[in-house]
């Protein structure tokens, strides 16, 4: 696509992808194959906190089969099998059950910057807004300040937090934070050892 510029001289980007974990790496890679380059992919976390993998997702494995190829998008060199291998070997995978949730982390890492795709991490999407045919997009980079950039097009890839914030019963805004945590959050079970534990929420 020929490049765009608004009425000030600004640049716009064709794509901005909001979230920098596992699908928000998809598509941008997806985008890229596609040739289309001149795009943007933001995460608020660090590259190895992105997604819910060394954070809020408490299981030590993998629900799916270690065979399934999702990231490499049927690229050989880039599935999670080709990945092991080089750094464990062949027999550990064969010996493998399912795939370590930490792993996956650390591959979805390595895969990104493989790939050398434009992640931008610690930076925050507050607002977006028509502007003439495309979209004004508010930022704030957290390790700086706050930043407006323009877009064609944006994709939410946030998953779960797309439908909202995270949210807890206002009651807990009555009781002390040393005494509750949100289950995306970081929690020290140690500390919790002999003590009695209420759970809100069925959910997995």
């Amino acid at each position: 696509m020929p490049p765009s510029f608004t009425e000030g001289g600004e640049k716009v980007f064709d794509v901005l992808i909001v979230g920098g974990g596992q699908g928000g790496l998809d598509i941008t890679f997806q985008l890229v194959r596609e040739r289309v380059n001149n795009i943007l992919t933001i995460g608020m976390a660090d590259s190895d906190l992105e997604g819910p993998w060394n954070t809020y997702a408490r299981m030590p494995i993998l629900r799916s089969p270690k065979e399934v190829n999702g990231a490499g998008l049927n690229i050989p060199s880039l599935a999670f099998q080709s990945w092991y291998e080089a750094f464990y070997g062949l027999k550990a995978w064969n010996k493998m059950g399912k795939t370590p949730t930490n792993l996956w982390a650390k591959y979805l890492v390595w895969y990104s910057k493989v790939l050398n795709l434009p992640v931008r991490n610690k930076v925050r999407l507050d607002a977006f807004e028509p502007f003439q045919d495309i979209q004004k997009v508010s930022l704030t980079c957290l390790t700086t300040n706050k930043k407006i950039i323009f877009t064609r097009k944006i994709v939410l890839a946030t998953r779960i937090e797309t439908s909202g914030e995270w949210r807890s019963p206002s009651i807990s805004s009555k009781i002390s934070k040393e005494f509750w945590c949100h289950s995306s959050e970081f929690i020290d079970f140690d500390s919790l050892a002999g003590k009695h534990v209420a759970v809100l929420g069925a959910g997995a």
